[in-house]
């Protein structure tokens, strides 16, 4: 059987036969004597002339699942292909940390939800936290009584009833009040507490003057948690934020350039994002070229701003980027889908009027799904555009066909 084999491809070979295209017009077949693709019965031309059909319409009974085009010129893109990663989207992510020491009494959130700003994450009790709140509450108190003994003195020394010095001494208190209270409200801002905390503070229970809430500050995803129950948080000593949330709705894509490419890449220019794995491509373009090349890799970045539909781009996935540097014209140019290989070489199927016929070309310079032609195909003819794969295992068993039998 692979003596057949074997035979049946040196004897498609020795079918093969070169014409001289630039001067008569017609080209190199590959099609074996007795293939009918199309409608033509076997050795239905038999003894015809080369040119006998010259000018003829192409014959308009195309196979099932073939669909043809007209050869004429396009553009190719010129591209150049770099690895990179995906990574989170640094400018829609926070850590967050508890900014008083104290002790983890309640987590409600954990590794891989999804929360909304300001959605509780974990509370913690702090002796720290209740004296500041401690303070805030005196001040505020210590604030009101300068505020009505103010009011008092300020009446009485305007009725000419009470000393300068006594009405200064108590604008004085008050101006001392206030500054004291302004100091603690701000103090508790810095640890977390917004107006409305502060506004309820006085009807709070003395138990509750000891808590914190851990809160989110953007929406996402918890993409690191570093909390556990009864956990003692020390004051900026802790190595790791308690909580890393991410917005993965948008991810960072990650490109590496060497800088024999820097002077050709640039923000703007498209370029079409892979992962390799059943996960689609997507058309983008670059946000960001790095000015500095990277010491350990010898790179520049390249980041591009990847919108996450449905999650698909996970951060640590490897990637290839296609960047368009720019286009060339091509006088004749396919879809790569049309180019197929008989015998090492490279055939197009053409339809003229005997039916579709393969026919070898030569291909010039090609992109990521079109390839020049540039002889064996010329503008106006017509070629098969999808379904030239199965053509061309129709073309080769036929070849295998009309020598079986045969041993040697």
């Amino acid at each position: 059987m692979n003596q057949c084999i074997n035979l049946a491809f040196v004897l498609l070979l020795g079918l093969l036969t070169v014409s001289h295209a630039a001067t008569t017009g017609t080209h190199e077949k590959l099609k074996p004597d007795n293939l009918s693709v199309g409608c033509e019965a076997p050795n239905a031309h038999a003894g015809e002339a080369p040119n006998a059909h010259a000018g003829e319409a192409p014959a308009t009974n195309t196979p099932e699942g073939v669909a043809i085009e007209t050869a004429g010129p396009g553009t190719l893109d010129i591209e150049l292909t770099f690895m990179g990663d995906i990574s989170v989207n640094e400018d829609t992510m926070a850590h967050v940390t508890a900014r008083v020491p104290g002790t983890v009494v309640e987590i409600r959130k954990t590794l891989g939800d999804t929360v909304k700003k300001g959605e509780i994450l974990a509370v913690i009790a702090s002796r720290e936290l209740a004296d500041a709140k401690a303070e805030y509450l005196a001040a505020r108190e210590r604030s009101d009584l300068a505020q009505s003994r103010f009011d008092r003195e300020d009446h009485l020394y305007r009725q000419k009833l009470s000393s300068e010095s006594v009405y200064l001494d108590a604008k004085q208190a008050h101006a001392d009040a206030r500054i004291t209270l302004r100091s603690t409200h701000q103090k508790l801002h810095a640890l977390g507490l917004t107006s409305n905390d502060l506004a309820r503070l006085p009807t709070l229970p003395d138990d509750q003057l000891t808590s914190l809430e851990i809160v989110a500050p953007l929406d996402g995803t918890i993409i690191e948690k570093h909390l556990t129950i009864g956990e003692v948080l020390k004051e900026e000593s802790d190595e790791h934020a308690n909580f890393v949330i991410a917005d993965l709705r948008t991810v960072w894509a990650n490109l590496r350039v060497f800088p024999t490419d820097l002077a050709r890449v640039r923000a703007g220019q498209p370029v079409l994002i892979s992962t390799g794995d059943d996960l689609p491509a997507i058309h983008t373009t670059i946000g960001y070229v790095g000015p500095l090349v990277l010491e350990d890799t010898r790179t520049a970045l390249a980041r591009i701003v990847v919108t996450n539909t449905g999650g698909m781009f996970r951060p640590g996935l490897f990637i290839t980027g296609k960047v368009t540097i720019g286009t060339v014209a091509a006088a004749v140019c396919v879809p790569s889908a049309a180019v197929q290989t008989i015998a090492n070489k490279p055939i197009v199927f053409i339809q003229d009027a005997h039916g579709l016929e393969p026919r070898s070309v030569t291909l010039g310079a090609a992109d990521a799904t079109r390839v020049e032609i540039t002889a064996g195909l010329q503008p106006g003819e017509r070629f098969v555009t999808r379904g030239a794969f199965e053509l061309k295992a129709k073309t080769i068993t036929a070849g295998m066909d009309s020598h079986a039998g045969h041993g040697h």
